[in-house]
């Protein structure tokens, strides 16, 4: 693995993020889910991974991409209940004693969790009672992902929710996979998920 040799994306555009929208996107120059995955941890001060199957091989580069680039992971795995194996102060204490301000998600796939027991609106409430509890007065800069469907996207709409400013680092031609595990690569399809309803 090549170590990045690349200024953080966010340098000028965080500002103007600020000014104008609370969520930024940005579409990786290079292909692949590598490239996104990549740079959102090297962009970040810690990831915070979630997963139901620890065993893909998007999660197992995450955790090869921390380690490579030495930042800081917290990992929490559900069941298919979402019960957790790390609490929400957990997570807080984390962020605290590593000072994490830039936080990087990631996680499973919608398609990774079992259907249709688990819906991204489950997913979705799961990661949001997580950030609201977690986050709270820990000065959380930046909630950043590469917004695939499940953790990812959950994610993105959390910090939406709780006024933190969010940037989408979508891969190339803005794929991602929906509950079936379809692969999309359509920018309005993409966009359309962080809709405010």
């Amino acid at each position: 693995m090549k170590r990045a040799a690349e200024e953080p994306l966010t340098s000028g555009q965080e500002k103007k993020a600020k000014l104008d929208h609370p969520l930024l996107f940005v579409q990786n120059k290079r292909s692949g889910y590598f490239h996104a995955s990549r740079q959102s941890v090297w962009d970040t001060d810690g990831t915070l991974l979630i997963t139901f199957n620890p065993h893909t091989l998007s999660e197992k580069l995450t955790r090869q991409l921390s380690i490579f680039y030495k930042k800081h992971k917290f990992e929490i795995r559900v069941n298919e209940q979402l019960v957790a194996d790390k609490t929400a102060e957990d997570l807080q204490s984390w962020l605290k004693s590593k000072k994490v301000k830039r936080l990087n998600i990631a996680g499973n796939a919608m398609h990774r969790f079992p259907a249709p027991r688990i819906a991204q609106s489950d997913v979705d409430k799961y990661v949001y009672d997580l950030l609201a509890t977690a986050c709270a007065a820990q000065g959380i800069q930046k909630v950043q992902s590469t917004a695939e469907s499940g953790i990812g996207e959950a994610g993105i709409k959390a910090a939406m929710a709780l006024q933190i400013p969010a940037m989408v680092l979508a891969p190339q031609m803005w794929k991602w996979h929906d509950q079936r595990g379809y692969e999309q690569c359509d920018e309005e399809c993409f966009k359309k998920r962080f809709d405010k309803q």
